[in-house]
């Protein structure tokens, strides 16, 4: 096994969580800012917040990374430009990015460290290498690996740093996949807005049920199997939950990576937030990961059987040892269809043995069992940012001192003061008092390491403190004014950095049943879309085996070699097919690869012969929408299993008020799109 521990990634939703997550464990924490976070809802940071938390983790020895994980609409690129200057001078640990025009500013103008997040749905070693090639430094893996793929990857791959989730919740579709959200609620969660619909109800023939809400990853002691394959940093998901679960989550997985007992901590984990968790994707042999078909909410811990349901009362047979306290946190479902959670506070009356009676009046229709979804004595002490500094940024200055002034430079700001330099009458230590007043930069982001430069004939110079802290106020201001107009000076030219011509087209869907390929021995050229005499030939966004999806690519072209296709882009390890595919070959970029802003039109028409982008989907009034749902979970195996022989295809229809979905499994993968 390896020896180095892989880091232990913690969300932050806001300032209190980030603290007690890395105090309780966590090496590092992913936060977002006001804007441009794919969890929009969370508290999330201001840059002041930012900075304090930065004094702690620089003390700690902790890391930051923000996440900068949606895509990026043009009217909002002068803000963003702003955003990362300040993140690249505070140096923060990096920057985990979806938009592909907010990558090219990262890579060009700043020295960020580039994290691909998981909305980019990098699931391949193609979509590795085209990452690698972009100076990307990490890849957050998309949750859909198992174990066997994610080794593949390392060990193809050993400069790359790779994070795994393995801690919270999962989603139905692939991450910077799923339309669902905006189609159906117009809310995107490539925009953070995400309204969670596949944790709400559909209707497939009779059944009532949450089809698409799957239960949550926990992956436990087999975060070792991740060591062992040399994983960098293993993340848990969370940055709407409390302060609570992260603290709780970061310690256990502390503890197991430490061999040391973590029994309490994996029970507080369930209490502090779950909905049934496995293993997820990671040692799926079949199917894809679970589904709790019946509730898709938090179910904490299963703590005991009603065994009476009386007037105002209940009694119940607690499980293993269990114990329920005044002012715990209950929860029962009802035997409706679906069924409704009844949530109340405890009021014991009396213990006897294995048994408790709670006052509680609840409806005769519940399931027997009951969960715990909070304790009574759990707190943590509310930690705010202003208990900590703000974290300074370092900065050279030269301090020049002549008869009949004094000069200040710092990054080619030049201050200078005139005033009359005295030799002092007695030995001094001049140069500790000029550090003193000048190192700490005020009420700036600054502080500043001093050389002190003597050009009198004294040895010991004279300047009056008084006199100096007057120099210094009037200097920072100054110096302060001329750092905010180098920013802006560089925001501007960015700006003016980008000029493109990408021409820009509505989403074109082919006339198969599937708006891609993802069968290149069943594709019929007949059902394919035309244009200009031209045959559009769009990939898959989700391919596992990508040297195998790539070679029956060749041999389809070589088989039609008298046609001419263009190829749609799909997915970021699409880019490192092109070097394998004719010189000539033409390409689009298809609706998967978002293009909002001119810096990622810029950044796709650097892709050799391509001929066109399409018009981001979710901002587009065309009715003609791709899968709102692209899912590992076989929809056929979780609703009535795997049958012997299966032919891996089937189609269904779910409703839901009055829209109707139709659900296509093609090869244990499910599609699902609006109808």
């Amino acid at each position: 096994m390896k020896n180095i521990n892989p880091e232990i990634l913690a969300p932050a939703g806001d300032f209190n969580t980030a603290i007690h997550a890395l105090n309780s464990g966590a090496d590092a924490v992913y936060l977002g800012l006001l804007n441009f976070s794919a969890r929009k809802t969370a508290a999330n940071f201001n840059l002041d917040e930012l900075r304090r938390l930065k004094s702690f983790t620089t003390q700690n020895n902790k890391k930051i990374y923000v996440a900068i994980n949606t895509v990026i609409h043009e009217s909002e690129i002068h803000e963003l430009i702003e955003t990362l200057i300040e993140l690249d001078e505070l140096k923060v640990d990096g920057i985990i990015v979806q938009d592909l025009g907010a990558a090219r500013i990262i890579k060009q103008y700043t020295n960020l460290e580039l994290h691909a997040s998981t909305q980019l749905a990098v699931h391949n070693k193609h979509g590795v290498l085209a990452l690698q090639d972009l100076g990307f430094s990490r890849v957050v893996l998309s949750r859909e690996l198992k174990l066997n793929e994610i080794k593949s990857l390392r060990e193809e791959f050993p400069q790359m740093e790779f994070e795994v989730f393995i801690h919270g919740a999962l989603c139905y579709g692939f991450s910077g996949l799923c339309l669902a959200s905006s189609k159906i609620l117009n809310r995107s969660g490539n925009r953070g807005e995400c309204g969670q619909i596949c944790r709400s109800w559909f209707n497939s023939g009779k059944d009532k049920k949450y089809f698409f809400s799957l239960n949550d990853v926990n992956i436990d002691e087999n975060v070792l199997k991740l060591k062992e394959i040399g994983i960098d940093s293993l993340k848990i998901e969370g940055r709407l939950k409390s302060p609570s679960y992260a603290s709780t989550v970061s310690s256990m997985y502390y503890k197991i990576l430490n061999n040391k007992d973590y029994n309490r901590e994996k029970e507080s984990s369930k209490i502090e937030f779950s909905r049934s968790g496995d293993n997820g994707y990671l040692l799926s042999q079949s199917g894809g990961a679970s589904i709790n078909v019946n509730y898709p909410g938090h179910l904490g811990s299963y703590i005991g059987n009603i065994v009476e349901n009386g007037n105002k009362y209940i009694k119940v047979k607690l499980n293993n040892g269990k114990t329920i306290e005044n002012r715990d946190g209950l929860l029962v479902l009802t035997s409706n269809t679906p069924p409704e959670p009844v949530k109340f506070t405890t009021t014991v009356s009396k213990t006897d043995k294995d048994t408790v009676t709670l006052i509680a009046d609840l409806p005769k229709n519940i399931n027997k069992e009951v969960f715990l979804i909070s304790e009574h004595n759990k707190y943590l002490k509310n930690i705010t940012s202003s208990q900590y500094k703000p974290y300074k940024i370092f900065k050279k200055l030269e301090i020049l001192i002549a008869e009949n002034n004094l000069t200040l430079i710092s990054d080619g700001f030049k201050f200078c003061f005139e005033n009359l330099t005295q030799e002092s009458l007695k030995e001094s230590d001049y140069k500790s008092q000029l550090i003193k007043v000048f190192q700490h930069g005020g009420e700036t982001n600054y502080s500043f390491n001093i050389k002190i430069v003597n050009k009198t004939n004294f040895s010991t110079p004279f300047l009056p403190v008084s006199s100096l802290k007057r120099i210094r106020n009037e200097f920072l201001i100054s110096y302060n004014q001329d750092q905010y107009e180098r920013k802006i000076q560089k925001v501007k030219v960015i700006e003016d950095s980008i000029n493109t011509n990408l021409k820009m087209m509505d989403y074109i869907k082919n006339r198969e049943e599937l708006p891609f390929i993802i069968n290149f021995n069943d594709t019929k050229i007949e059902n394919l879309e035309k244009l200009d005499n031209n045959i559009l030939l769009p990939l898959s966004p989700v391919i596992f085996d990508s040297h195998d999806y790539l070679n029956k690519l060749q041999n389809f072209l070589s088989e039609n070699s008298d046609k001419h296709f263009i190829i749609g882009l799909n997915n970021i390890s699409h880019l490192s097919f092109i070097k394998h595919l004719p010189k000539d070959q033409k390409y689009y970029c298809d609706y998967a690869l978002y293009i909002c802003n001119n810096f990622a039109k810029a950044f796709i028409e650097e892709i050799p012969n391509i001929c066109w982008g399409t018009n981001w989907v979710e901002d587009s009034e065309n009715e003609i929408y791709p899968p709102i749902f692209i899912s590992r979970t076989c929809f056929k195996n979780k609703e009535n299993g795997c049958p012997k022989n299966c032919n891996k295809s089937f189609d269904y229809e779910v409703s839901q008020q009055n829209s109707r979905y139709k659900i296509l499994v093609r090869d244990c993968m499910t599609y699902t799109l609006s109808t």
